[in-house]
């Protein structure tokens, strides 16, 4: 008569063959499992071997007549005898540069002098006072530019203006003037100045 196990038995042998798959696939577990089957197999490496050098304590030679050297001794100290050693060659003739000497000290305000024109030559105050007025007349009349030369020292001026034609139009018009005193030449301008101006303010009344 032939023994057929039982399903009860069946199901416990499922059981435990599909748990212990998973176990055995552990490298521990099999590791273990195959030194229990098939015994324990003879290493084919030594074990690494970490082996350390001694240290060797290098003692100072003693050579007759020489002592040995000694490094214990600041370097701080040794710094004052190498300054000196320096000094005694070359070095020691070298003397430390000269100092600049302090800046001189300027006046703060030049001295007053008469002011001067394109020429060069100083005019007395007085000439001057007027042509300042002429300039600043031109000036409301339009002026562009205003300029007193000196052709001749002391002896003849030339008093130039350049006028604008009109607010509209950007046309300059020039006008100047010889004479033996600046004052005169500013004068004759701003009277040929004014004139133009007059004849001119009938035409720009009928332009408007």
């Amino acid at each position: 008569m032939q023994w057929v196990p039982s399903p009860s038995v069946r199901s416990i042998v499922l059981v435990a063959f599909l748990i212990g798959l998973p176990v055995l696939a552990v490298p521990y577990v099999s590791k273990n499992f195959d030194a229990a089957i098939y015994g324990t197999a003879k290493k084919s490496v030594p074990d690494l071997i970490v082996s350390t050098m001694p240290q060797r304590t290098q003692e100072p030679i003693q050579i007759d007549g020489v002592s040995p050297a000694r490094f214990d001794e600041s370097l701080i100290q040794a710094e004052p005898e190498r300054a000196r050693e320096r000094n005694e060659g070359l070095d020691a003739v070298v003397t430390a540069p000269p100092l600049f000497n302090a800046p001189p000290t300027f006046a703060g305000r030049l001295p007053a002098r008469p002011t001067e024109m394109a020429g060069g030559s100083p005019v007395t105050p007085e000439p001057l006072a007027y042509v300042q007025q002429v300039r600043q007349r031109l000036e409301e009349l339009g002026a562009q530019y205003v300029v007193l030369e000196e052709l001749d020292p002391g002896r003849q001026y030339r008093f130039s203006v350049q006028m604008q034609v009109s607010p509209r139009q950007p046309n300059i018009r020039p006008f100047e003037a010889v004479a033996n005193d600046p004052a005169a030449a500013a004068r004759t301008v701003l009277a040929d100045v004014e004139s133009w101006r007059t004849a001119a303010l009938p035409s720009q009344t009928l332009q408007r």
